[in-house]
């Protein structure tokens, strides 16, 4: 159950990890108000994942 633990834990690290990674990169915007848009709603929709990971990550550690 351990190994179980410990793999779950490393591969929600690993997709954090990457969430983290991407919205730190700096998009080259397009000039049209959809890339804008498009831009936008990625970077919510990934804080919104890398957060609900993180609390998935906490609640599988205290198991």
């Amino acid at each position: 159950m351990d190994s179980l633990k410990h793999e779950m834990l490393a591969e929600l690290d690993n997709r954090i990890s990457r969430l983290h990674q991407h919205a730190n990169d700096k998009k080259a915007e397009g000039k049209s108000p959809y890339s804008k848009l498009n831009h936008a709603l990625s970077q919510i929709i990934g804080e919104t994942l890398e957060t609900e990971l993180t609390d998935l990550r906490n609640f599988t550690e205290k198991l």
